[in-house]
């Protein structure tokens, strides 16, 4: 089939202005990697633009051996790996009944506004450092972790996902005796 050329010229364009979009994004990181990588007075002099001058790994010896360093590398993974943890079961645990009908689940209308009014009128930054402050999590990682775990994007989109998967499955599961926890987790989940 022959393309337009209108289409083509179109095409053309987007992926030309897609290029340059990248570049600029790429640009950045690569000046921070020529800066890691040549000497400190090339660069308080300003003579690195995109590529080393002096190439040194002075930078990079210094930060192996700087123990904050590792410590704050520990502190991201242990934020990370918790955060996923509880943001994927209570998601999971919070779109499950959410997607069921209302016959199904009483007061599934109210449940949802519980969750999406939030969403829609976020407090804010300082809201959210006061309810951190009051629980007493200042200084430890759950005041990292605790205020993002439930997402209500998150849940709007497997809630959404878990809707238009056919009845035919849940009912045929539970028909030969699955429970509603093991639908979840041996038809849904996969």
């Amino acid at each position: 089939m022959l393309i337009p050329k209108s289409e083509r010229i179109a095409r053309v364009v987007i992926t030309i202005f897609l290029i340059l979009l990248a570049i600029i994004c790429v640009l950045p990181m690569v000046y921070e990697l020529a800066v890691s990588f040549s000497t400190e007075s090339f660069v308080t002099t300003g003579q690195v633009t995109f590529w080393p001058v002096g190439f040194t790994t002075a930078s990079y010896a210094y930060l192996m051996n700087y123990s904050s360093f590792w410590k704050s590398m520990l502190t991201s993974f242990e934020r990370v790996l918790l955060q996923w943890l509880l943001c994927m079961v209570l998601t999971v645990l919070t779109a499950y009944p959410l997607s069921r009908t209302s016959k199904q689940l009483f007061g599934r209308t109210v449940l949802a506004w519980i969750f999406f009014i939030p969403m829609i009128f976020n407090g804010g930054l300082i809201p959210s450092y006061m309810v951190v402050s009051t629980l007493g999590l200042l200084g430890s990682i759950w005041a990292l972790v605790l205020p993002s775990v439930v997402v209500t994007f998150y849940v709007l989109l497997l809630m959404n996902f878990i809707r238009s998967l056919p009845a035919e499955m849940e009912e045929a599961a539970m028909i030969d005796g699955a429970s509603p926890m093991q639908i979840l987790i041996r038809i849904i989940l996969p």
